[in-house]
C-alpha cells in the first residue's frame, strides 16, 4: 500500500483560506475607519500626519517636536510615514493605516495562538477572532474604541508588538536562543519600550513571568530565561541612555514617562469599574462576545483540520 498523495487543495487550500480571512479583516477595518474618518477626526489623529509630512518634506526641524509620554516611534509613526509616502498627502493614509493595523493584528493573534497551541490552525483562529471583534463592533458599542486602537498613536502598536514578542518567546522552550534570535528580541524590546512603556508593563513583564514558570524544572530553561531577562534589562537601559542623550543635545522633547502613578487605590478602582461593567452594562454583550469567540475559534480549528492543516 502507498500513502495517499496530497491533493492540490490540501497543499494550497489552507493558505487560500488564511488569505481570505486576512482580507475579510482588512475590509471590515477599512469600512469602520471610513465611517469614523470625518466625525472622529481630531488633533490626536492629525498630528501623526503632520509629523509624517515633516519627515518626508523636511519643512521643519524634527528636533523641535515635543512628543507624548508614549512617543509611538514603532510601529505607529514608522508605518504611517511609509503609507503617507505611498498613498499621498490627501489623508487617505489614516484610514489605510487602520486596515493595515487590524490585518497585522490578525497575523499577530495567529502567531500567538500558533505558539500557545503548537498547531498551525492557530493562524486561522487568530484571524477569525479579530474578524469577530470587528464584525460585532456594534454589539457592545465599542466601535469608537476599536477605531482609536487601530489609529496612529493610541497604544495599539504596543499590543501588536506585544503579541509578536510573547509568541516569539513562548514558542521557543525546547532549545537555546541563537545569537540572531537574541539580537532580534533585543531590538524588538528596544523599539517597543522606546515607543510605548505599556509594552513593558502589559507584555514583556508578564511574558517573562510565564517563561520562568514554564521552565522552572529545567536547568537549561532557567539559564535561557535568565539570558532573556538580562537582554530585556539591557534593552531598557539602552533606551534610557538614548533619552538622556537626546535631552543633553536638545534633540526632541519627551514628556514624562508615567503621567498617572499606578497606586493600589487606582488599580482597585479600575478593577471595580470593570466588574461593574461586566455584571451590569455589558453582561449580555459580554456573554455573546465570549461565547461567539469560543465557537468561532473551535470552528476555525475544525475547518483548518478538514482542509489538511493539522500540526
Amino acid at each position: 500500500m502507498t500513502a495517499d498523495r496530497p491533493t492540490t487543495w490540501s497543499r494550497v487550500g489552507p493558505g487560500l483560506l488564511l488569505v481570505a480571512a486576512w482580507t475579510t479583516v482588512a475590509l471590515q477595518a477599512l469600512a469602520m475607519a471610513t465611517a469614523h474618518f470625518q466625525p472622529g477626526l481630531d488633533s490626536d489623529q492629525i498630528y501623526p500626519y503632520l509629523l509624517a509630512a515633516n519627515v518626508l518634506d523636511g519643512g521643519y526641524p524634527l528636533s523641535g517636536w515635543t512628543l507624548s509620554s508614549a512617543p509611538y516611534f514603532f510601529p505607529d509613526f514608522t508605518l504611517h510615514t511609509a503609507l503617507v509616502a505611498l498613498v499621498g498627502r490627501g489623508g487617505q493614509s489614516l484610514t489605510v493605516y487602520v486596515a493595515l493595523y487590524y490585518t497585522l493584528l490578525a497575523v499577530a493573534c495567529g502567531a500567538w495562538l500558533r505558539a500557545a497551541t503548537g498547531r498551525r490552525a492557530g493562524w486561522l483562529a487568530g484571524a477569525v477572532l479579530v474578524g469577530l471583534l470587528l464584525a460585532t463592533r456594534d454589539v457592545a458599542a465599542h466601535e469608537r474604541f476599536l477605531w482609536w486602537m487601530g489609529s496612529v498613536g493610541f497604544h495599539g502598536g504596543s499590543m501588536l508588538l506585544g503579541l509578536f514578542f510573547s509568541a516569539w518567546v513562548l514558542a521557543r522552550t525546547d532549545r537555546a536562543w541563537t545569537g540572531g534570535e537574541m539580537a532580534g528580541l533585543g531590538g524588538l524590546v528596544l523599539l517597543g519600550a522606546g515607543s510605548d512603556m505599556l509594552f513593558l508593563v502589559h507584555w514583556v513583564v508578564p511574558t517573562l513571568v510565564v517563561r520562568w514558570w514554564a521552565v522552572r524544572g529545567s536547568d537549561t530553561g532557567r539559564a535561557e530565561a535568565g539570558r532573556l531577562t538580562w537582554l530585556v534589562a539591557g534593552a531598557v537601559a539602552a533606551w534610557v541612555a538614548i533619552r538622556v542623550l537626546c535631552g543633553a543635545i536638545g534633540f526632541l522633547t519627551f514628556s514624562k514617562v508615567f503621567r498617572y502613578a499606578p497606586w493600589p487605590g487606582a488599580i482597585a478602582g479600575a478593577g471595580l469599574s470593570l466588574l461593574r461593567d461586566l455584571t451590569h452594562v455589558l453582561l449580555a454583550q459580554g456573554f455573546l462576545l465570549i461565547g461567539g469567540g469560543a465557537v468561532a475559534v473551535v470552528a476555525a480549528v475544525v475547518l483548518a483540520r478538514r482542509v489538511g492543516w493539522g500540526r
